[in-house]
Parts: structure tokens; C-alpha cells; sequence
């Protein structure tokens, strides 16, 4: 069910949540985490047994004859590069890719917005692919790399691309930080032949819900403290959610989409158990803390069994993720779109970048012929359309 507040929403519009369509709370109170002595101290030892533990109940529960995923176990592999001691980011980096290859042969050419965190964003040919994030930072580690020419940063609301070019679009991570997704949906539409497809990885107010202070102040009764807590969680990562995946069918305009999918993902249950270990770590899905990164580095047997376990017990939540997000709900939402229309009978072109502003095709220096052209960062185009004066 959506998640319903007193008091008259502010921003966004279109029945989404934020901490503006919150203000009558009150002041929001920070997420608690475990206090940072025991964090340094006790629980880079005691994580083991509680991950241990964990996936011994959901061994109980996955079916006896299941088979190992030769797929989810690759996508963790590849997950677990930058995120080795922490299971919330790999699980929903491998979820999400999951899910977004769900159609192997997609229509060409092809752009990936926001799946570059694994260092693979190429869901397709790379001849036929570009890819891009919102901000360098998220590019770093592809600098200077023989990818670099295909990466670009790029403003949702403004893609270097012409009109009608891309087959297929893929937006990930990217949608929810917008008060209102009809911007970056409609240069979607723009740049989108008739015909293509846009993959997007929403987050729902089952994300925020299924955190573990939120859902403990919920079953407790304190439904003040709960709301306070949302509140202070949208507050720091300016984040809006769609109250869940009806919004979608709800809000959407079917003269221009045809609806293909709407594919709830990552369980609340799965999203409560990680948000409760992150919180024992001393982080919310950012980078692990130093200390425990200097202890597995001294420790080769405990960088081993942090691997082992998380690797084994991610691969159990992406098998019963279906199972138990048909029972609970789920945190994120998949939205397959098709732009109507016939797709064009021809070959796909190799893609190319074009002036954001005025959507000509860039020169081999990143210069349009309205500009004096656009800056790079080891090879990385950076596409901002405020960066070009036309």
C-alpha cells in the first residue's frame, strides 16, 4: 500500500514522496547507527556469525532442489569488485543488472545511463553501445581506460543525442532524484526512434519503508517516530519515490508509451536484513568504513570468509527475491516503456554524441559548430548542456 501523510504536499507533484511533501512532521530525526566503538571493535569480528546465521535460515527456506544461478553468480562477482565487505550494494547492483538484461536482444543503437558502478556498463555490442553516468565522480574509475571514448556525463533532462536515434535507453539509479520524472521521460521520448524501448530502475516508497529503523518504529506503534524517520532519510539523499509500481500505469501517458513490464525487485525482507548489517558497519550504502577495510587487508582468512558469506548469501536472496517480493513487496520497480509507434526496418548504426543544446553531431574534439566545444576528462566527454553557449 502507499505510504499517505497529514499536511499539504509542497513538491514534487503527482502523488510522489519526498521530505518537502513532509514538512509538517517536523523536524526529522538522523537514521540511527550502531555507536562507532562497537562498530571498530566488536562487530568486524561478530558479522561473520550473524551473515553465517542469516543464510543458514534462508538456505531453510530456498527450494531443496534449486540450482546455482550461473548468471547472478557472475553478476556478483562483478558487484563484489568494488564492494567486497558489504551486502546491500552488491545485492542491488546484481539485482539490477538482472533485471536489465531481461531483454538479451534490444534494439539498436543503445545508451546506459547509471551502470557504470561495476566497470561493465555494456549490456549490449560496445560498437552499438554508449554509456554515460550524471557526475564524474561516478567515472573515475574508467579514466584514461580504452572505454573512455564511449563514456560521457550527461544531464538526463538534456541527452547528447539527435532526435529519434537511440533504439534502446536504459536508466538506472537516476530517475528518483528528479522532483518531477516527466523531464527526464520526456527527453526519452525525444531521443527514442518509434518503436524503442526505455528500461528504468525506479525506487518506491517500499525502500524507505523496509529500512530497519523504520520498519521496527512501525511495528512497534510509533508511527510519529516512523514518519520522522522517513523524513530524515529522503532529507539526506534528496531522493522522490514513487509510492509503489502502480504509479507508473497510473501517471503515465499512454498516448506516447505503450506499457510493456512493471517488475517489482529487491524484497523489502532482502532490504531490511542489509540495511541492518550497513547499519552495523557504521554506513548506509556508502563506502565501508576504513577500519574494516584495514582489518580485512591484515586478515587474508577474514577478507575470505566476508567474501564467502556475503557471495552465498546474496546468491540466496536474488534466488528467493521473486518469492518473497510476491509476498512482502518490493523496494525498487523495473518500467519497460516502448515508444509508440513502428520501429524503422534497418540496420543500427554506431552511435554518436551530438551538442546537447542544439542535438548536432559533435566533432572528433567534442566541438559543435555552435561552440567552441566541450571539455574531457581522460578520454570522458563531459556533455552538461550548460557547458555550451548556443
Amino acid at each position: 500500500m502507499p505510504l499517505t501523510y497529514p499536511g499539504k504536499p509542497r513538491q514534487p507533484k503527482d502523488g510522489l514522496l519526498s521530505a518537502e511533501a513532509m514538512e509538517d512532521e517536523g523536524d526529522a530525526p538522523r537514521y540511527p547507527l550502531m555507536g562507532a566503538w562497537m562498530c571498530q571493535t566488536f562487530f568486524p569480528w561478530t558479522m561473520p556469525l550473524l551473515y553465517g546465521l542469516a543464510w543458514a535460515v534462508l538456505r531453510a527456506r530456498a527450494p531443496r532442489r534449486c540450482r546455482p544461478n550461473a548468471q547472478a553468480a557472475r553478476l556478483i562477482e562483478m558487484a563484489m569488485a568494488p564492494y567486497s565487505s558489504s551486502l546491500y550494494p552488491v545485492l542491488a547492483l546484481a539485482l539490477e543488472r538482472q533485471h536489465f538484461m531481461v531483454d538479451s536482444e534490444p534494439p539498436r543503437p543503445c545508451f546506459d545511463l547509471g551502470l557504470t558502478a561495476t566497470g561493465g556498463p555494456w549490456l549490449c555490442p560496445q560498437e552499438h553501445s554508449l554509456a554515460g553516468e550524471t557526475t564524474a565522480a561516478r567515472l573515475r574509475h574508467l579514466v584514461g581506460s580504452d572505454q573512455a571514448h564511449r563514456l560521457a556525463v550527461v544531464d538526463p533532462e538534456a541527452l547528447p543525442f539527435a532526435d529519434e536515434s537511440l533504439g534502446t535507453y536504459r536508466m538506472n539509479n537516476v530517475i528518483q532524484r528528479y522532483l518531477n520524472r516527466r523531464g527526464p521521460l520526456d527527453e526519452a521520448f525525444r531521443v527514442l526512434k518509434p518503436g524503442g524501448i526505455v528500461q528504468i530502475s525506479d525506487v518506491t516508497s517500499g525502500w524507505v519503508e523496509s529500512m530497519w529503523p523504520t520498519w521496527l518504529a512501525g511495528r512497534l506503534g510509533l508511527q510519529k517516530l516512523k514518519r520522522q524517520l522517513i523524513r530524515g532519510k529522503l532529507q539526506d539523499t534528496q531522493e522522490v519515490l514513487a509510492p509503489g509500481p502502480h504509479w507508473w500505469a497510473e501517471n503515465l501517458c499512454t498516448e506516447r508509451w505503450e506499457l510493456l513490464a512493471l517488475r517489482p525487485f529487491f524484497s523489502q525482507p532482502s532490504l531490511r536484513l542489509a540495511s541492518l548489517f550497513e547499519s552495523m558497519n557504521f554506513k548506509q550504502g556508502g563506502p565501508s568504513p576504513i577500519w574494516i577495510e584495514e582489518k580485512l587487508r591484515r586478515h587474508g582468512w577474514l577478507a575470505r570468509l566476508y567474501r564467502g558469506l556475503i557471495r552465498g548469501l546474496a546468491q540466496l536472496l536474488m534466488e528467493l527475491d521473486d518469492q518473497f517480493t510476491r509476498a512482502c513487496g518490493g523496494a525498487f520497480v523495473m518500467v519497460t516503456l516502448r515508444k509508440r509507434g513502428q520501429l524503422p526496418d534497418s540496420e543500427a548504426e554506431t552511435p554518436h554524441w551530438c551538442c546537447p543544446a542544439c542535438h548536432r553531431p559533435l566533432g572528433p574534439q567534442l566541438n559543435c559548430s555552435c561552440s567552441t566545444g566541450y571539455p574531457a576528462e581522460g578520454g570522458i566527454a563531459l556533455l552538461g548542456a550548460d557547458l555550451c553557449p548556443c
